[in-house]
């Protein structure tokens, strides 16, 4: 097909993260009868840890100088050469850029398109004054959930904002059996037997991400159940606090942390209760990873979590650090494995009608990029 739209997608790296997944999507699903396709990795890796491994073969890669005046230039250079039309920012890093050589070099015939994903508690003033700078000349702004779009993009770009919510890959759970799965985690961490109840929580071992939650949550329950397990699939700055936790509770038999492991969503497979115990959250795509692995899922009730979870229906949730009512959660799945079933295969329906399906994200974002 002729008149192929040149699409710029900009991202730090394709190393693991919610947004890096996203844009590994967007590069591989995109139809490349009506796309030719440019990546920006910020940080000049391309190390990529999502699918088979490897940035496809026709999409062109681009690094860019990290001082900003020369990625300015850089950039209007490189447009022009390649007579890019749309530019696809998904960090600050690389939309303020994109948005200041529009005004400077008066190149309103790019279309900037800017993804509203992630929550940034703890970053100055003058970093969201520059996210604001961004947003207010975008184009569009695409939003990974409602809470997003409503909370957290400025007032006057809301009917320039869509929700686009993440998809989840259907194929997922049988890329590894569960028993391939436990397995190979019973070599690896020793965390099962056939009589174990294994409770899970995926994601980086960040503050925001309340791992330390789940553990002190765990230690007032595991006495009364023994044959429960707690592993933790992900890695981050946290970890050597969160391990002296498990140390402190004397539960270095009963908990377990795997790391940093290439595709943890699929060891969702082998946990029967998921806990997303989260004090901040966008849009988590662990929830969608655990609820088409059929588990039972508790989670915090923050962002767009109940957008995904219908309390007592698909799973259950709590307030945030309401260490109380997690742990009775707990422990009403753990003694009724009946009830754990039926919140299972509730979570697992609602994945299969198809409101988070690859194909219908891929299509949306299609529909934004061409119209």
């Amino acid at each position: 097909m002729d008149n192929k739209v040149n699409i710029l997608i900009a991202v730090g790296t394709l190393h693991a993260g919610g947004t890096e997944k996203h844009v590994y999507q967007l590069i591989t699903g995109l139809d490349r009868r009506r796309f030719d396709i440019h990546l920006w990795l910020l940080e000049g890796d391309i190390t990529c840890n999502f699918g088979d491994n490897k940035i496809p073969a026709d999409v062109h890669i681009m690094y860019v100088p990290r001082d900003f005046k020369n990625s300015v230039l850089f950039l209007n250079k490189y447009i022009k050469e390649n007579k890019i039309t749309i530019a696809y920012t998904t960090c600050i890093e690389t939309g303020t850029p994109i948005t200041v050589l529009r005004f400077l070099f008066f190149n309103f015939k790019l279309k900037h398109i800017v993804s509203r994903r992630g929550l940034y508690p703890h970053h100055s003033l003058k970093w969201k004054i520059v996210l604001y700078f961004v947003y207010a000349f975008a184009n569009k702004i695409i939003a990974n959930s409602k809470v997003m779009a409503l909370n957290h993009v400025p007032f006057f770009k809301k009917k320039r904002t869509l929700v686009i919510y993440n998809p989840i890959e259907e194929y997922l759970p049988s890329l590894k059996s569960k028993v391939d799965l436990l397995e190979e985690l019973t070599g690896k961490y020793g965390v099962w037997d056939k009589d174990n109840i294994i409770i899970g929580s995926l994601g980086r071992l960040g503050f925001e991400k309340g791992m330390d939650i789940i553990i002190t949550a765990f230690s007032k329950i595991v006495f009364e159940f023994p044959n429960a397990r707690l592993i933790i699939v992900g890695e981050g700055e946290q970890r050597p606090f969160l391990e002296k936790l498990v140390t402190d509770f004397s539960l270095s038999e009963k908990i377990t942390f795997t790391g940093n492991i290439t595709n943890g969503g699929y060891y969702t497979s082998v946990m029967d209760i998921f806990v997303l115990p989260s004090r901040l959250e966008s849009f988590p795509n662990a929830i969608l990873e655990a609820m088409i692995n059929h588990c039972a899922c508790i989670a915090s009730n923050v962002g767009g979590v109940p957008e995904i979870i219908e309390h007592n229906k698909n799973g259950l949730l709590f307030n945030a650090e309401d260490l109380e009512t997690l742990s009775m959660q707990l422990i009403l799945l753990l003694r009724d494995s009946s009830r754990r079933l039926e919140l299972s295969e509730n979570a697992y329906r609602v994945i299969k009608q198809g409101s988070y399906s690859i194909e219908k994200n891929i299509s949306e974002f299609q529909n934004v990029f061409l119209n």
